[in-house]
């Protein structure tokens, strides 16, 4: 098996897609057909070691064993992915997040550029401690597939000009970009990736085209979900996605349809309650519905996992700019 066959592109896929469970179903049925072949097997054990923590598998208390013994069998993929678990943990003060930021920095020297999902961690890493300068710095002369986060770390700094301008570039000269790069995805394929159709479906419902951005996350639930619906019954939540579940749900909020955006966001607290960008979006839907006690237990709900989330900074300030007139 090719490191980028039709087979690994699906699983990366569905991978950045948030179809966490059937990525471990196409790797199990991967593992019984692929050759011996080192990247193949690295990246696969990576993938799957990224599947489980996604799905809360791996415990807390375990991650500092699974660095230790990624670092001693020099599976850097693993180490960075544990790096930034810890990273991400609310307990976790920003004095440590730097001295991971580090700890990252060695494993990408290290690494020499083979698996890109150090680059990416230490690019998202960055982009948490608003660096926005040194995340660009990561993607300079990187490959289409990791400069495309650039699109997103626009988006986050509001400049959705710079993000459109980005990815049009990346698109219409893509082989300028991968030139004298090996392993390389096609252009079409790098085209139909989760990746590229999520930063369209992004811009999309930035622009006010809400109707193709719904499309867009609908097609990807389709050809990575393989269902079309939303509304699945609950024995089905395993081929949903917290990442495209939240995105359509966004996509209602707009068109300030709130009670379908709510559906949609218990679906996803359903399969991850603790996912930061489902209880944030919760809490903004719990608000203009006007439920009575909804609002206040999914803020509590994001506090006692990241005190320093932005929506509880924005509320503790409304909050005391109220008290100041009493």
């Amino acid at each position: 098996m090719s490191l980028y066959s039709e087979e690994i592109s699906e699983i990366e896929n569905c991978m950045n897609s948030g179809y966490y469970e059937k990525v471990l179903v196409l790797i199990q049925s991967a593992e019984s057909i692929r050759n011996r072949d080192f990247d193949v097997d690295t990246l696969l054990e990576l993938l799957k070691f990224r599947c489980r923590v996604h799905l809360n598998q791996v415990e807390k208390d375990s991650i500092g064993s699974c660095y230790s013994e990624a670092i001693a069998n020099q599976k850097f993929g693993i180490a960075a992915v544990c790096l930034y678990t810890i990273f991400n943990l609310s307990e976790t003060t920003d004095e440590r997040r730097y001295e991971l930021i580090n700890e990252v920095k060695q494993l990408y020297v290290q690494n020499n550029n083979k698996i890109a999902v150090i680059d990416a961690i230490l690019l998202l890493m960055n982009l948490h401690m608003n660096d926005f300068k040194s995340a660009q710095s990561i993607t300079e002369n990187a490959s289409p597939d990791l400069k495309i986060i650039q699109v997103f770390a626009f988006c986050m700094m509001n400049r959705y000009d710079m993000a459109q301008l980005l990815l049009d570039d990346l698109l219409e000269n893509y082989d300028s970009h991968t030139s004298g790069m090996d392993n390389c995805h096609t252009l079409s394929s790098f085209k139909e990736s989760s990746m590229v159709r999520i930063a369209q479906a992004w811009l999309q419902c930035l622009k006010g085209e809400y109707n193709s951005s719904f499309i867009t996350y609908a097609n990807m639930q389709t050809d990575f979900g393989e269902n079309s619906s939303f509304r699945l019954p609950s024995k089905a939540k395993s081929s949903q996605s917290v990442i495209i579940l939240n995105g359509i749900s966004v996509v209602h909020m707009q068109r300030q349809h709130w009670s379908d955006a709510y559906e949609l966001l218990l679906n996803a607290y359903e399969i991850d309650p603790k996912c930061q960008v489902t209880l944030s979006n919760l809490i903004t839907c719990s608000y203009f519905l006007n439920l009575r006690d909804e609002p206040e237990r999914y803020i509590e709900e994001l506090r006692s996992i990241n005190c320093d989330h932005p929506k509880i900074a924005c509320i503790e300030a409304i909050n005391k700019s109220f008290n100041s007139f009493n």
